[in-house]
């Protein structure tokens, strides 16, 4: 089916709406639009369930846990992450995605635009050594792929309050972050990773290392490179759902 049939089905021009598991190797996939797939006390999240039929839950535990039923983007449900020691934290069989090529799309929007650096989603190594990285600095989106530590391929992007689509393509030792629909230069410095902690919404699991303060909408993440073609039907998607924007690639 072509891309503008598509969106047209997104659109409810007829056949069936395009939902992520459409495009084969979908990895992890967590929508915090469906509730059914969060489980919480007093709106505080124990687990939120992976959609992509692999199973890869994430779990969040006492203090730490971001809050659901609380706030919405387009009217819908998201978690929201306080920006003080919020995480949840990756199951293990996540820990190998970021080997080879994958592609990964986050929707999020800032509420502080102060801090220097929120990280929406990390992986470390076993030296704690931050190794598979997105988030967003006061002036730049960045992503992260890579053994050696501290190195990132970046887009600009002023963070604001509004909802914001973006990610990375990584093929071979190529990276290419996106942000919105609009592509930004590929950096030669994507290599194959063991992690041993994967968190989303800071940088360590306990929560205080560059959090993220903001509303996490959804996380899409695939173990292959996405072509272009498929990147739009995905960024399409979440145009139309969250009311993002979507340049297209």
């Amino acid at each position: 089916m072509n891309r503008r049939r598509r969106i047209l089905n997104m659109a409810g021009g007829g056949g069936g709406a395009f939902t992520p598991t459409d495009i084969a190797g979908l990895a992890l996939w967590n929508d915090a639009s469906d509730t059914a797939s969060i489980t919480a006390t007093a709106n505080a999240v124990d687990q939120w369930n992976d959609k992509s039929g692999n199973a890869r839950h994430t779990t969040a535990t006492l203090s730490r846990r971001p809050t659901t039923n609380t706030r919405t983007i387009n009217s819908l449900n998201v978690l929201d992450f306080d920006g003080t020691d919020d995480v949840m934290i990756g199951a293990a069989g996540t820990l190998a995605i970021p080997n080879g090529a994958n592609t990964i799309f986050v929707v999020y929007a800032s509420d502080n635009l102060g801090d220097a650096t929120q990280n929406i989603m990390n992986g470390l190594n076993a030296g704690s050594g931050l190794r598979y990285a997105l988030g967003n600095t006061a002036t730049d989106f960045q992503c992260q792929n890579r053994t050696t530590s501290s190195i990132y391929t970046t887009q600009a992007l002023v963070r604001s309050t509004s909802t914001v689509a973006a990610g990375f393509i990584r093929s071979g030792t190529s990276i290419t972050p996106f942000v919105n629909g609009v592509k930004g230069a590929a950096g030669t410095n994507a290599e194959d990773i063991t992690l041993t902690q994967l968190n989303i919404g800071a940088q360590t699991n306990t929560g205080t290392i560059n959090r993220f303060n903001g509303m996490l909408a959804e996380i899409i993440w695939y173990n292959s490179a996405l072509s272009d073609a498929n990147c739009n039907l995905v960024g399409s998607y979440l145009t139309s759902k969250w009311a993002a924007t979507w340049t297209g690639f």
